[in-house]
């Protein structure tokens, strides 16, 4: 995982699991999503109000070094509460 570009680069082909989570600081709604490449693996949405949350999850098959990481979609600058969202993942499986 590259903390500076918020992407994960998979070492060994095999079956991974992500999820990834977010809270709402201010009064608006958002989507945010986990991607493979180009790809969305899950959608989550964070309706109106402070303090909302969601999560997504995904059983994503990679190979060496697919890239994996979390979009936002139609977020407002600074929305997400950064201490209560966050981004994680291991190995299943390898092949």
């Amino acid at each position: 995982y590259d903390a500076f570009s918020g992407t994960f680069r998979a070492p060994v082909l095999g079956l991974y699991f992500f999820i990834v989570h977010g809270e709402s600081v201010s009064d608006g709604r958002t989507y945010f999503q986990i991607m493979k490449g180009g790809d969305r693996q899950c959608l989550a949405f964070v309706g109106e109000g402070i303090h909302q949350s969601s999560s997504c999850a995904a059983l994503v098959e990679l190979t060496t070094d697919d890239v994996v990481f979390v979009e936002g979609i139609e977020s407002e600058p600074g929305y997400l509460r950064a201490e209560r969202t966050g981004f994680t993942g291991f190995l299943v499986q390898a092949y």
